[in-house]
């Protein structure tokens, strides 16, 4: 009976130091993907800077849309938001301030990314590819969105101006 024991308390202990190990070892994953490649990017990162803030005009059937982008940069990644308000073509502002969260990417000179709106309840997607130009002062290229009203998908071409900070 005492080798049966032992028979046991070693497979206790096995398995006891196999999911030990495995949450160490998933825990050193996690810091790897989520601490150690940021931080070593960021160390090595060398392409433009586009954090900060830019402004741009969309105009569409149901009038002028006129928006800012706050970017965030971490080497390559980009996130941030976006607020706009609707404008009639008088100027007249027309709708609340929109919101939406931004995701993408800085590589090669282009900023690819798309943006969700901020409030689940309302339906919006929109993507883009911007090309960098004028220096870094501007980006330009395409946005393409589900126009909600019309029931349509839209595409736009359109140019985005850094706000210089003083």
């Amino acid at each position: 009976m005492e080798g049966q024991g032992q028979i046991w308390a070693l497979i206790g202990i096995g398995v006891v130091s196999g999911i030990l190990t495995s949450v160490f070892l998933y825990f050193l994953v996690f810091l790897f993907k989520n601490f150690f490649i940021p931080w070593y990017q960021n160390i090595i990162y060398k392409g433009l800077d586009i954090s900060g803030e830019w402004e741009y005009t969309l105009t569409h059937q149901q009038g002028i849309d006129k928006c800012i982008m706050e970017l965030k940069q971490k080497s390559h990644m980009i996130s941030g938001d976006d607020t706009g308000g609707r404008y009639d073509a008088s100027g007249k502002k027309r709708q609340r301030t929109r919101a939406f969260k931004i995701t993408g990417f800085y590589s090669d000179n282009y900023f690819v990314g798309y943006m969700l709106n901020k409030n689940p309840q309302l339906r919006s997607f929109t993507g883009f590819t911007l090309r960098i130009v004028e220096g870094g002062r501007c980006m330009e290229g395409v946005f393409s969105w589900y126009d909600v009203l019309y029931e349509d998908i839209n595409s736009q071409k359109v140019k985005c101006k850094r706000i210089m900070s003083s």
